[in-house]
């Protein structure tokens, strides 16, 4: 079957991606513990003020001024005993009196401020215990009260939100244990070609090893998805076609680095084809201009380039945006920072992105700037191992001078 290619600028490759991931119906609710990465498919909501009660923010003392006071001059007061975090509200303190109290601990009635302990001295005079409080305070000083994190009713979390760990600390302090979010999706990876290898097999005569594996598989874990690992198949049509057949049952989506272009030895690019449906683009970017994107029943298919660069590149511009959208997740793209160039650079031909490898260093001037990679090649790892994040030219800049601001995404925002 002839294949045809459409050429697509970057900004409309990704916008049909997009309009094609559809999200998953499934839910599940699982504990806080395991839901690290996963995808909420509902608003959150509190069910309890955080904190639950006034609450004093150091440890010190609780004491009571003189009422209507709300700038307390230097005193001393009597000390009633003490109080710590977990313990029962202590009674009122009545005006000159004053509490121990350490962080956490509930702020007893008539509390008019917390003195930190190191602006007290302790004083006992006949079995009696003062305190000298030598700095003035304002009322309500060192006191966190309750809901002043977290009002019962707000709204902690949205639908589509990834949760990160301080997600996961919120919905805990709010007395949640579970939560509800999207299933994974089930993602098949696969490499294709007879010269490919793993380690630690020696390489033959014409073979190579299959880092895309290894580069795609750590690229997923970052994304709440299942990895299942179909392998590597051989350069066989009738192999190709029974795995994806068998992957197009038990997965969402099947992505695989190479035989997304439209060269006679693309086999993998011909089955989508034959089992389902298959679109080829040929993208106006560098690295990564070949990209194929089918469906084979209800699963999606992928197919990235080769080279190293490319199919990273690839990865984070295009398969990683579906796959988020495709989890459930709202905001899939990452925020570009603008960063001064510590490099000159031009080209001769505009009217297609480019992705340069880059990493960020501090001049002998203090400014941060971003360095680029000596080498654009698409098959340099080398240049993926010197970086710490990409630097975006877009389609219509054809030069950049040392001190010019650029667009840099850090790998940090793609979550490694």
């Amino acid at each position: 079957m002839q294949k045809t290619f459409k050429s697509l600028s970057y900004t409309q490759a990704l916008e049909e991606l997009l309009a094609n991931a559809t999200a998953p119906a499934t839910s599940l609710s699982i504990p806080l513990d395991s839901a690290g990465g996963r995808v909420l498919n509902e608003d959150l909501i509190s069910t309890a003020n955080v904190p639950n009660a006034n609450n004093s923010a150091m440890d010190g003392y609780a004491i009571c001024a003189a009422a209507g006071t709300s700038s307390i001059p230097p005193a001393t007061y009597t000390v009633m005993g003490k109080t710590l975090a977990g313990d029962k509200c202590a009674p009122q303190l009545q005006p000159g009196h004053a509490l121990r109290i350490f962080t956490g601990a509930s702020i007893p009635p008539g509390t008019t401020a917390v003195a930190m302990q190191e602006e007290c001295e302790e004083i006992f005079q006949n079995g009696i215990e003062f305190i000298n409080v030598f700095s003035p305070l304002k009322e309500g000083s060192n006191i966190r009260l309750k809901g002043e994190d977290v009002k019962c009713g707000d709204k902690i979390l949205s639908k589509g939100q990834q949760l990160r760990p301080q997600d996961i600390a919120a919905l805990a302090s709010s007395g949640r244990d579970q939560v509800s979010t999207f299933a994974p999706l089930k993602v098949a990876l696969v490499s294709t070609g007879n010269e490919l290898v793993r380690p630690p097999h020696p390489l033959k005569e014409g073979q190579i090893y299959d880092s895309n594996h290894y580069l795609l598989h750590a690229l997923l874990s970052t994304l709440p998805v299942e990895i299942i690992d179909l392998g590597i198949l051989p350069d066989d049509t009738l192999v190709t076609q029974k795995a994806l057949e068998k992957a197009a049952e038990e997965c969402d989506l099947v992505l695989s680095s190479g035989g997304a272009g439209q060269g006679e030895a693309d086999l993998i690019g011909h089955v989508v084809q034959t089992l389902g449906s298959a679109q080829f683009w040929e993208l106006a970017i560098k690295p990564g201009r070949p990209f194929m994107h089918g469906r084979i029943g209800n699963c999606d298919f992928l197919g990235l380039p080769g080279n190293p660069v490319a199919a990273m590149v690839s990865f984070l511009s295009f398969a990683r945006p579906f796959i988020l959208k495709r989890s459930g997740v709202e905001e899939v793209s990452p925020t570009a920072h603008r960063v001064p160039a510590a490099f000159n650079w031009s080209r001769k031909r505009t009217g297609r992105r480019e992705f340069l490898r880059g990493r960020l260093s501090i001049q002998s001037n203090g400014q941060t700037q971003v360095e680029k990679y000596k080498n654009d090649g698409s098959a340099l790892i080398s240049s993926l191992t010197y970086a710490s994040g990409l630097i975006i030219i877009d389609e219509q800049t054809s030069q950049i001078h040392e001190g010019d601001l650029i667009e840099f995404i850090p790998f940090s925002a793609y979550g490694f």
